[in-house]
């Protein structure tokens, strides 16, 4: 894929930006299986990203964000080839739209903290929940956490957590009410050193 990316400072304390992603053609997926070569290709879809950050003084920026991601392109349809020939999967993706903002302070000359927060509406609908089993992609809002602590000029160690809220997508079927579920925490800790 490509990226083009444009910044412009508006003032010392505002700047805008933006980046567009092209399509990345991903190599087909390929597998064999008692009865032959199965193959698909999931290629990533293209995104196009708008922000501001405002940045009132040298220990406060404050950034948003608006995503749109073309997942209609990619993951509508792909086609499944076996070795008896080519079956269409209908995941049904829809395009989605991301808001996000985050704020970062410095608290003190050794430490950093961080907060963000995002949502976006299922790219998975109720009507696709039968042809997305094993997908986990129902996640609508994100909560993340962060702090980066110095300890010394050359070592400084990074403390995270994000939080996927709990969403469930259902679909009512011949075999009763299908549901694909997730919630998530994630916790990151790196200690970093500087040559």
């Amino acid at each position: 894929s490509d990226v083009y990316k444009r910044q412009y400072q508006l003032s010392p304390k505002v700047r805008l930006g933006a980046a567009y992603e092209t399509k990345q053609n991903m190599d087909a997926f390929e597998w064999n299986a008692n009865d032959g070569r199965y193959e698909m290709t999931m290629d990533a879809p293209p995104k196009l990203t708008l922000g501001v950050a405002y940045k009132p003084n040298e220990d406060l920026l404050v950034e948003m964000d608006i995503k749109h991601i073309w997942f209609s392109d990619v993951l509508d349809q792909i086609i499944l080839t076996t070795p008896t020939g080519s079956v269409p999967l209908n995941f049904g993706w829809d395009d989605q739209t991301v808001i996000a903002i985050g704020v970062q302070k410095q608290v003190n000359p050794k430490t950093t903290l961080r907060f963000g927060y995002n949502y976006g509406k299922s790219p998975i609908g109720s009507e696709d929940v039968v042809n997305n089993f094993g997908s986990l992609a129902v996640t609508e809002q994100h909560l993340t956490l962060g702090m980066t602590r110095n300890f010394s000029k050359r070592v400084m160690g990074s403390f995270s957590y994000a939080h996927a809220f709990n969403n469930e997508v259902s679909q009512v079927t011949g075999m009763g009410v299908q549901t694909i579920e997730l919630e998530q925490n994630i916790f990151n800790f790196q200690i970093s050193y500087q040559r």
